[in-house]
């Protein structure tokens, strides 16, 4: 079984190298090559659902255009976001507390969803608004407070309508910035770095996580967005980032789906179980007091799952190191869809659409895990 590397060729790895580059501590372990960086004013480009597998196929129309190109993992489950909140403090997963899309929060007594930082049929900024204190829930010091302890600035540029939830947390330190499209985002970014001598930007960009869903990642919608995006990125850099290391890498790939199982009609499953499923398509998390044996034949129903016990997958170290205490917000067992299949329980019954996704992420298959890591 394929795991992430969080010891020094990993996503966990690049905002430990950045700290360094300014001069600030780590919290773990920089990646294990030298990034190249030549300048204190760093754009950071994060294309959602980039994964290598996609990449590799568009890199071509970019030859020569690139000072380095690596293959790096991401965390697990490799969703957007754990793998935002690695990037924005350094740790892994079981270290900041993120450890899915969706997951048990004790505190709160509900499964909340991690992006909207809610319950999953509230609305979003739920935990916030009910009066929770996200800081406390989470350990997720951000890198961007340690800049602006030094009196560095960092700037992060979202699409419209993506403050709240989560970026409560991520983005502690930085200026948030909403933009219309990426266009803009990267016009504005070389406009803030310019005007500063240390600076960060971070421009998030969701537009081919987007497609692949929809259309697949082997689709050729999500090869001509991909080529898109990242056409557009170089363009743009050349004449708005000069004079700024660019980086470019991305959150997760995406499993070419050919089947999605709706666990919401399976009465046999929610009878052994104590709560419904919750995690990713790719990565369900189940609490039970089943037998192992019993829980296997209910899943056999809707496919071939890997079965892995929450001490199996610690002792794996596949959410990193979990001496904290996050591990009980992991479910009793891991359950993996194989190859091609994804397994959704709808807490929001009228919402069907992700039924009908042709691509979906959070597991361990090399299309998930790997993802590029550009110095442009």
């Amino acid at each position: 079984m394929e795991g992430p590397d969080y010891s020094g060729n990993g996503l966990n790895s690049l905002p430990n190298s950045l700290l360094a580059h300014f001069g600030l501590s780590a919290r773990g372990p920089p990646l294990k090559f030298e990034l190249g960086l030549s300048s204190r004013r760093v754009a950071l480009v994060l294309l959602d659902g980039l994964g290598f597998s996609l990449f590799s196929r568009v890199a071509g129309s970019f030859a020569g255009r690139f000072r380095g190109v690596y293959r790096i993992s991401t965390v697990f489950p490799s969703t957007t976001a754990s793998a935002l909140t690695t990037i924005s403090t350094g740790l892994t997963p079981c270290q900041h507390g993120v450890v899915a899309w969706s997951f048990y929060l004790k505190e709160a007594g509900a499964v909340v969803d991690a992006l909207h930082m809610s319950p999953m049929l509230g609305e979003r900024d739920g935990l916030h608004n009910a009066g929770y204190d996200l800081k406390a829930l989470f350990n997720a010091p951000s890198i961007f407070a340690d800049m602006a302890k030094v009196g560095m600035k960092a700037r992060v540029f979202l699409p419209r309508g993506l403050n709240g939830g989560i970026s409560r947390i991520l983005y502690d330190g930085a200026e948030t910035f909403d933009y219309v499209s990426h266009h803009d985002a990267l016009i504005n970014a070389g406009r803030f770095l310019r005007q500063n001598d240390a600076a960060m930007a971070y421009v998030y960009i969701p537009t081919v996580d987007s497609a692949e869903h929809k259309y697949g990642p082997r689709s050729e919608e999500a090869a001509a967005i991909a080529e898109g995006v990242l056409g557009d990125v170089l363009r743009l850099a050349d004449r708005h980032l000069q004079d700024v290391d660019v980086l470019i890498t991305a959150d997760h790939g995406h499993e070419e789906i050919s089947r999605n199982e709706d666990l919401t009609k399976d009465p046999d499953l929610l009878r052994a179980l104590e709560i419904p499923p919750y995690g990713d398509p790719r990565s369900l998390h189940v609490r039970t007091s089943a037998e192992r044996r019993e829980l296997e034949a209910i899943l056999a129903k809707h496919g071939e799952f890997q079965l892995l016990s929450r001490e199996e997958a610690v002792r794996a170290g596949l959410l990193g190191p979990c001496e904290g205490g996050f591990v009980d917000r992991i479910g009793d067992y891991l359950a993996l869809p194989g190859r091609g299949l994804a397994a959704l329980y709808l807490y929001k019954r009228r919402n069907e659409d992700p039924l009908k996704f042709k691509g979906h992420h959070g597991g361990l298959s090399e299309d998930e895990l790997y993802v590029p890591l550009i110095i442009v």
